[in-house]
């Protein structure tokens, strides 16, 4: 994901990883949407980093101070300050 980022923004950030203080906390999850496609004929048609590139383009103000939050999102756990 940071890599993701770092191309699509012209930027160089390094992941800094912390230890999850959650202790129910799912490290690794496996994403699987063959379910949703074989019941409800749902099939994923954008690309992570397409994904990506819509987020960005979609907002005219985003800017390189934006994308720090974003980093500093990935770098701590759900629902914690950084």
């Amino acid at each position: 994901m940071i890599a993701l980022l770092n191309a699509r923004l012209g930027t160089s950030v390094e992941p800094t990883y912390v230890e999850n203080p959650l202790k129910n906390y799912v490290k690794e999850t496996l994403a699987d949407t063959s379910k949703a496609e074989r019941q409800l004929g749902w099939k994923a048609s954008t690309s992570l980093e397409d994904g990506i590139g819509i987020l960005v383009d979609s907002d005219e103000e985003f800017s390189k101070k934006d994308a720090e939050n974003l980093y500093r999102w990935f770098r701590v756990a759900p629902n914690q300050k950084a």
